[in-house]
């Protein structure tokens, strides 16, 4: 019979003992998460979302047009061709590259592409990290404004 009495009285032990390890657990992973993620996933969200009915509408009015986009990145060039619905290369236009890492930020530009031929942009651009890039291509032409993405991995 006293043999069971102890027993018994080591039972609040136990669960004193797990309440403190779930604590310790808890506190290891919440130094983790602070030290690891910054919370922002995305910078001046609000005012993106209040855009994103002026971003759809963009998107169709684009998908309207019917303009067909290559970029290619070989031997350190950029190069970016644009066609319109009929085939014709659209020349004289404003084109821009916005470059990022999709994992860090630091090491973000933006280059103006030169028309080099009738309706080829190009700019030499030599990447300081390897890995994958995202290539954002903005084009202004007269009234009409162009978008296309495209990533790639630098090796």
């Amino acid at each position: 019979m006293i043999s069971l009495f102890k027993k018994e009285k080591r039972v609040p032990l136990y669960f004193v003992i797990f309440f403190i390890i779930l604590i310790i657990v808890n506190i290891i992973f919440l130094i983790i998460a602070t030290k690891t993620h910054t919370g922002v996933v995305t910078g001046q969200s609000y005012e993106k979302g209040l855009k994103y009915n002026k971003t759809i509408t963009a998107s169709e009015k684009q998908d309207n047009l019917g303009w067909t986009g290559d970029i290619n990145y070989e031997n350190k060039i950029l190069s970016f061709s644009l066609k319109d619905n009929k085939q014709n290369k659209v020349l004289d236009a404003n084109v821009t590259a916005n470059i990022y890492r999709p994992i860090q930020a630091d090491y973000d530009f933006l280059v103006e592409l030169e028309e080099k031929t009738k309706g080829e942009y190009k700019k030499e651009i030599d990447f300081l990290l390897q890995g994958q890039w995202d290539i954002i291509i903005v084009v202004k032409w007269k009234n009409h404004h162009y978008q296309q993405k495209k990533r790639i991995i630098i090796k």
